[in-house]
């Protein structure tokens, strides 16, 4: 069928399920509102898929049960069909012989999609599938659109994100990656919890868009008749609060960066930070070893995963700075290389990386990473010691000023997660932020990006504290094994057509 042909009988299905929903009204036959059930497939078969059809005859179960009739085959005086409920479906078995004449003809009325509520006894087929006698049938909402054509899944992408509430009613798979979200981010709040973190919530509009380089998203609240911008992260909030005395925080929540979107990027995502008193870089890394080992473990229930054709082991963590990182996957760059400002000017010119005009040894060392390192970081990995120019919220290694105590944790060719000491010198930190002006690459008002009240609190003393952000969107597509964002968070951001 052409797509022009598939409107016209859309539109056609459409009236005549419009012409029943009136003809339901005229009747004033009202949808219920007080259907109360008893059970819910996934339970069903949880329970008695194990028993045979005698056993189950037996017991004689009245269920009552509701869902979207997403399948039904008719045959004379009796149908059969499909009730899917959030968890599973389960098979209806509806004949003149156990309900109502007038039920029955009402029944053959209503459409695929409709939200029906059944009421019957429990059994199992000659073919041995769990199915249900239906006694009563009722219809509790009427569908007026008909759903995707095939039963088995919907197809089309661009329908999939645009319409989720039609790919969660076709695809289980669809479901089955929700569940895991929800499962992924329950167990982060458990972990983080059991290990003595406060979970707090920062502000989402913020005056100065700090914490991160990124472009902002820029709004305006009419009563206080002053700009305000959509949080890049919400690190300087979080340390406010440890120097507060809250020691060890967390918070799960969105951020929003007004830049590209790709397979790995979405405007608006969700992440998760923390913050630990007492903690430097070294521990973090212990610490985010275990914890995501732990998580995965509780996920999969196994230290492995294969994606792409790679095994990817969570029982062993690589670690390695940035420049042994460059050494290892370029051959002919060496570590005489990585400190002089003419041959890394020569390499990245060679690797045709795009930079400003004068750029510092650490930018150029972070750009040659970036192209030639990190989509080989296929284990889990530990990149080490970046550049302070590209940390200017990072304690610097006290044996080398130009590296910061930082890590960036990398799996399957992508960053998911970033950490380090965090500054805790508030004239170095104020130090930084000015150089931060010069910069400006995103036009933001220089007034914002000094965060002036930050400085007021560092002043007043932050504990040595390490912080980690993690990806959580990233690290669902990593334990689902999906290759775009998109497939992992409910209403992507998408084009307006």
């Amino acid at each position: 069928m052409n797509e022009n042909n598939k409107n016209i009988f859309k539109n056609k299905e459409f009236k005549n399920r419009l012409n029943k929903l009136k003809l339901l009204k005229k009747k004033k036959i009202l949808f219920p509102n007080n259907f109360k059930r008893n059970n819910i497939s996934y339970i069903l078969h949880k329970k008695y898929d194990k028993y045979n059809k005698e056993y189950i005859k037996k017991l004689n179960l009245k269920i009552k049960i509701s869902g979207r009739m997403i399948n039904c085959r008719h045959m004379g005086k009796s149908s059969f069909i499909q009730l899917q409920d959030m968890f599973s479906n389960i098979q209806v078995y509806i004949s003149k012989k156990y309900i109502s004449n007038n039920n029955f003809k009402n029944f053959k009325k209503w459409d695929l999609g409709d939200i029906l509520g059944v009421v019957g006894t429990l059994f199992k087929t000659n073919s041995g599938e769990l199915s249900i006698y239906c006694n009563k049938i009722y219809l509790l909402t009427k569908s007026l659109r008909p759903l995707p054509e095939k039963f088995h899944g919907l197809n089309n992408t661009e329908i999939k994100y645009r319409q989720r509430y039609l790919d969660l009613i076709k695809n289980k798979k669809t479901i089955k990656i929700f569940k895991i979200r929800h499962k992924i981010i329950f167990e982060i709040r458990k972990y983080m919890i059991s290990h003595n973190f406060i979970e707090v919530e920062t502000p989402i509009m913020q005056l100065i868009p700090g914490g991160a380089s990124a472009k902002p998203f820029i709004t305006y609240h009419n009563s206080l008749n002053q700009k305000m911008y959509l949080r890049i992260s919400p690190e300087l909030y979080l340390k406010r609060l440890v120097i507060g005395g809250l020691e060890r925080v967390f918070e799960i929540g969105k951020n929003f960066r007004n830049e590209g979107l790709s397979s790995k990027h979405n405007p608006e995502f969700t992440m998760l930070e923390l913050y630990i008193a007492y903690f430097n870089y070294k521990d973090l890394i212990k610490f985010t070893k275990n914890f995501l080992y732990i998580l995965f473990k509780k996920i999969i229930k196994d230290n492995k995963i294969i994606i792409n054709d790679n095994i990817i082991y969570f029982n062993n963590f690589n670690e390695m700075t940035m420049k042994e990182s460059i050494i290892k996957y370029n051959n002919n760059i060496n570590l005489k290389d990585l400190s002089d400002l003419n041959t890394l000017n020569f390499i990245t010119n060679k690797l045709n990386i795009k930079k400003k005009n004068q750029c510092s040894k650490g930018y150029l060392i972070y750009n040659i990473f970036k192209k030639t390192v990190e989509n080989k970081l296929i284990q889990p990995t530990f990149i080490t010691e970046y550049p302070i120019e590209i940390s200017p919220l990072s304690r610097s290694i006290n044996k080398n000023k130009n590296f910061a105590e930082r890590f960036e944790l990398f799996i399957n060719g992508q960053e998911i997660g970033n950490g380090f000491s965090e500054l805790n010198d508030s004239q170095e930190q104020k130090k930084r932020f000015n150089n931060q002006l010069k910069l400006d690459k995103y036009n933001v008002n220089n007034k914002c990006l000094y965060d002036k009240d930050y400085i007021i609190a560092l002043e007043h003393g932050l504990p040595p504290t390490s912080g980690l952000g993690i990806g959580i969107d990233r690290l669902i597509m990593l334990f689902t094994n999906k290759c775009t964002i998109k497939d992992v968070i409910l209403f992507p951001t998408l084009k307006i057509i």
